[in-house]
Parts: C-alpha cells; structure tokens; sequence
C-alpha cells in the first residue's frame, strides 16, 4: 500500500543533483548512492561492470542470471502479458529491493532509457506507477547513465569504458562456448580460462594498452589448451533476434553445448548499436535520406557550435556506432590467436543494408536488424544452423520470423524460430533443437568432406 504522503526520489530538472524522497538534496557523488544493473548480460560483463565501479569508487550490484524465481518474483506488479526483459528487470528490481538494500541507501535502478519504438517506451511510466505503488523511499527506477543525466555523477570515460564491457564481455562468452564444446578436459581447460580471464577483469579502467596486454596475454593462454579438434571442425549454431536474447538464451546455449555444437550468441553491441543509431535513421527520414548506406554517409561538420541540434545529434550517433564497430573489430583482432574466436566481425551499417531490403531502417525495430543478421550469417558459410530466438509478446521479434520464414525455406542453412515465456524451453521446442542439432553435425560434415 502506498504511504500517505509519499514523494518517489527524483534527479532535479537538471540532473545536477537528486531530491531525495524528504525532498532534501543529495549530490549524485554521495556515498549513500547506489547504483544497481537489472538488466541480464554476460557474466564477464557483469564482472567488467563491478571492477569499474570498484574503480570509481561508487557502490554498484548486478543481477544475477535470470531465472523462473525471477520472473515469479515479478509477478507481484506484473500480469505476465508484459515483454520478458520487462518482466526480468521488474523482477531483479523487487528482489534487490527486498534482499540487498541498505536502510540509508539512495539506489538508482540501471536499464534500458529509450523512447521507443517499442514496449520500452512505456517503461517509465511503467516505472512512475509501480515506484508509487511500492512507496519505496530513495529510490530512482529505470535510470542509464547519460550526458543528459550528468553520467549519473560517473567520471567522463564512463562511456567508452561501458562500450568496452559490452563488446569485451559478449566476445568472452563466444570464446568459452567454444571451448566448452572443443576442450580435451572441459574442467581442467575453463579453469586456466577463467584463471586467465582475471586480469582482464581486474584491470578494467587502467590504462587501456594494460587492459589490452591483459587481453593478449589470455589469447596467448588460452591458446595452450588441448582441444580435441579445432575449432573451425565443430558444427556451429548463431543465436540471434535482439536484445532479448541476453534474458533467455541460456537453455538454447546449453543445449547446444551438451550436443557438441557451438552455439554464439549475437553480439551485444549489435544492439547496443540500433539503440545509438535512433537520431540518425529519424534524421534521415525527416529529410528524405531512406537508405542506411545515404544515412551513414552524411557530412560531418567540424563547426558544431552553429549546426543545427538535429545534424548534431545525427552525427553524435554516427560516430557512436563507429566507434562501437571499432571496438568490436579491435578486441576480436586481438582474442583470435586464442584460436576460439570464429566470426568475423560485421559492421552495424552493413547488417542494416542487408535487412533494409526486406524491413526499411526508417521504421526503426529491431526487425530490420534481426532480418539483416540473417541474410548475412546464412551467407557466411560459417554457420551450420540459425536460430531465430525471440520473447513472448515481442512484436518486432515476431515480425522478423514472419519475414525471414519464406527466405529460410529457399536457403540451405538449417533454420528455427522460437517464441519463448522466459529462460527455459518447451519439450516441443526441445524436439525442434534437436532436429537442428542433427541437421547442423550433417551439413558440418557435409562441408569437411566438400
């Protein structure tokens, strides 16, 4: 029941400062300020995340993985019609709430902040609501650190380190499903993995040439492992279909493990990037540039203190995802001689073009980006099965099976699309991995032999 008289904690209108919920200011740089991740990511990345803020010197958590007692937990606010990563966030919201705070605590929730197209774009009403609904005091729901928000109180590199958790993360990951699949002694083989992987982790926010000396003394570590075989022999399978996946992949990946097949998941900065990419694909479509290729070729002007705040923005996010491609293509470059890498890096422009000739960019859902990962992955030869992994009441997810079915039945690359409820799978579905897991060994083997 809410309390009478109840004031939810607020950033003032400038971000400069918060108002606490007895309406007393609090600098963002108290040391009563919390800041808590409840979005689901790879577990590397939720180290990166934790080594950084111990850096900082500002108090963070992170979610654990997100689980059926997750989902229960949200539930309390929830119908259960609501998204899945929805759900999740509610859900590692209520139990940070209920099992980790500090009674003088003042905690700032980090999620996803974005207008739209999507059901996130009703998350902060979504958020106005439950936060007077719970009458939790010194509380601030549904917060990512930004410019307009002042970095939350975080130091300036804030951003280009968050960028190298995402992408260094999600291509740790890849490298253990690799190795998880190709060791001689899985046991034996993860801990020299993650052995190695600490100083990686621990140097975070360091210089970047002893963060990425880091990075190149675990490929030269790692790459000593026995394998039965290399990894290039093994079937692979790519899990794609947005940023959803990151909440319920794990069985998929799991399965696939279990049965000798490497599964990877998407790239996380694959969507960190279509997040970026807004203010230029509404740019473009206000002024009649249509394809992302025209989108992606505007002027980039060096007097920005006379241009007009729409280019601006529209070069901003440019040159944000650039940089995100850079990083991507940089720190593969340097984890392949760890010979568990195999997915050679695609540049964010370069998936929007292939799905743009089926989905327009300027309708900006992650339809398009899905659909252009597709195209690109059946192309590759890399691959010898795809799966389409979307979240129950996930419109553009949807949307994307519906337009990537008819082009996987004329393809050659074993292909299924699932609807999921949350991190775990039907027995029906099970049956249909199974068929793919089978399918992909044979057209493995098909290509070893050709």
């Amino acid at each position: 029941m809410t309390e009478t008289g109840f004031r939810p904690a607020r950033l003032s209108e400038d971000s400069a400062h918060i108002i606490d919920s007895d309406g007393a200011r609090v600098e963002l740089t108290d040391p009563r300020v919390v800041h808590v991740y409840v979005t689901d990511n790879h577990p590397y990345t939720k180290q990166l995340i934790l080594n950084t803020y111990k850096k900082y010197g500002v108090k963070c958590r992170v979610a654990e993985r997100t689980s059926i007692e997750t989902m229960k937990e949200a539930r309390r606010l929830c119908s259960g019609r609501e998204c899945v990563p929805s759900v999740s966030i509610i859900g590692n919201t209520l139990l940070d709430m209920s099992h980790n705070r500090e009674p003088d605590e003042i905690t700032f929730y980090i999620s996803l902040d974005q207008e739209g197209p999507c059901q996130n774009g009703a998350w902060p009403l979504m958020w106005e609501s439950f936060c007077s609904r719970l009458g939790v005091k010194n509380a601030i729901i549904g917060l990512q650190p930004e410019a307009k928000n002042k970095n939350l109180g975080l130091p300036r590199d804030h951003l280009m380190w968050s960028s190298i958790w995402y992408v260094v993360g999600s291509l740790l990951s890849e490298a253990e499903s690799s190795l998880r699949v190709a060791a001689r002694d899985t046991f034996s083989a993860m801990e020299v993995f993650r052995e190695a992987a600490r100083p990686i982790v621990e140097t975070v926010r360091t210089k970047r040439k002893h963060f990425e000396s880091a990075i190149k003394n675990w490929a030269e570590q790692v790459a000593a492992i026995p394998l039965t075989a290399p990894v290039h022999e093994f079937p692979k399978i790519l899990i794609f279909g947005g940023l959803n996946l990151y909440f319920v992949h794990y069985p998929v990946s799991d399965f696939f493990i279990a049965r000798g097949i490497i599964p990877k998941v998407v790239d996380y900065a694959e969507g960190a990037a279509w997040i970026l990419s807004e203010p230029l694909v509404r740019y473009g479509l206000k002024q009649g540039i249509m394809s992302p290729a025209e989108q992606f070729a505007l002027v980039r002007g060096k007097d920005r203190e006379n241009m007009d705040p729409e280019i601006k923005r529209a070069i901003r996010a440019i040159e944000s995802v650039t940089y995100l491609d850079q990083l991507e293509e940089r720190y593969k470059k340097m984890m392949s001689p760890s010979g568990l890498m195999f997915d050679p890096h695609l540049t964010f422009q370069e998936i929007s073009e292939a799905g743009h000739d089926f989905v327009s960019t300027n309708a900006f859902t992650e339809t398009t980006t899905t659909v252009g990962r597709y195209i690109l992955a059946a192309r590759s030869g890399i691959y010898d099965g795809l799966i389409n992994l979307g979240s129950f009441n996930c419109q553009p997810a949807m949307n994307a099976q519906t337009v990537i079915r008819p082009l996987a039945n004329k393809g050659d690359v074993p292909y299924a699309a699932l609807d999921v409820e949350g991190p775990q799978i039907t027995t029906n579905q099970q049956r249909l991995l199974e068929a793919i897991a089978v399918q992909a060994a044979r057209l493995r083997k098909q290509k070893s032999m050709g």
